[in-house]
Parts: C-alpha cells; structure tokens; sequence
C-alpha cells in the first residue's frame, strides 16, 4: 500500500482479495445499500437483524469481522 496523494491509494498486487462469507458480504452488501454507513445511519444494527432474522449480536460480529477482513486487507 502506498499513497502519494490524500485520495490516491495504490495497493500492493501480491496482497490477496479479503476473503468474506458469504453471509458477510450479504450482510456488508445490504448494510451499505441501505444507509448504515451513512451520517446519520438510515438503518440500524436493530433493523439490519429483524431483515436479516438474526440477534443484534449477530449483526455486530458479521459486520465487525467483515471491517477487520477489510481494514487488515487495505492498511496491513
């Protein structure tokens, strides 16, 4: 990874693509479509786990180890 200007990041070819669950992406994909990373969330953990018949927990953790797969594959 390297960047050369604040909204240029060029990324390392040997790094391999994060691999996701399924479920992951499914939950990621939904997630980002419908405003949870948006200022204000359009949608809520709460929400995300009645659409997507899981806890709230579940949510949390799918999400969460979807972010760190990402993040570790982005910043290393």
């Amino acid at each position: 990874l390297s960047i050369s200007k604040p909204d240029e990041i060029v990324y390392n070819s040997s790094q391999s693509i994060p691999q996701l669950t399924t479920r992951q992406r499914e939950i990621i994909s939904y997630a980002t479509t419908h405003g949870y990373y948006e200022i204000p969330k359009k949608i809520s953990i709460y929400q995300l786990a009645e659409h997507f018949n899981i806890t709230p927990a579940g949510i949390s953790n799918h999400i969460q180890k979807a972010e760190r797969a990402l993040m570790k594959f982005h910043f290393g």
